[in-house]
């Protein structure tokens, strides 16, 4: 299944980037190149209760991304979710990314809320920014901004990125 932007709402994050699209399914095993990615004849809600019951021999999932911001940058097409769905992201349509400065750091107990010049609403990311970096790229999708995409040291110049 080929996935976009606009149905970012199909998958369940984590999401694990796969090395081809080699993909066999046969007898509830999901396999790539003679290794099993998922064994659905387990039981377990996710992908990962289900690897730790089978016997079968395992495909390593190195490249893991944990959101929407992981996912768009990427450098993997294929990726199998949480539930064991594999899909392709094709990326179809460029959006902006403009630079806003960081007033406020506002860590809390499971993320850090950032207060943003000209954003009137904070922006929760799970992870402070690091040390120096006082500005943050925001996406923006329909001319609002969405998510954070990167930080940076210095203001840059409103650029865009193929999503």
């Amino acid at each position: 299944m080929v996935i976009h932007y606009k149905q970012f709402g199909l998958i369940n994050f984590p999401i694990f980037g796969l090395p081809s699209d080699d993909l066999e399914v046969t007898d509830g095993l999901l396999r790539l190149e003679n290794l099993v990615v998922d064994d659905r004849n387990q039981i377990g809600d996710t992908l990962g209760k289900r690897r730790l019951q089978t016997f079968h021999q395992l495909l390593p999932l190195h490249a893991c991304y944990e959101d929407i911001t992981g996912l768009i940058r990427a450098k993997h097409k294929i990726f199998v979710d949480n539930k064991g769905y594999c899909f392709i992201y094709e990326k179809t349509r460029f959006f902006p990314v403009k630079y806003h400065r960081i007033i406020k750091e506002d860590r809390k107990d499971i993320a850090t809320v950032l207060k943003v010049s000209t954003i009137p609403f904070p922006v929760i990311v799970k992870r402070p920014p690091p040390p120096g970096k006082t500005w943050v790229g925001m996406l923006y999708l329909n001319k609002k901004p969405w998510i954070p995409y990167e930080y940076s040291e210095t203001q840059s110049t409103t650029t865009r990125r193929k999503i």
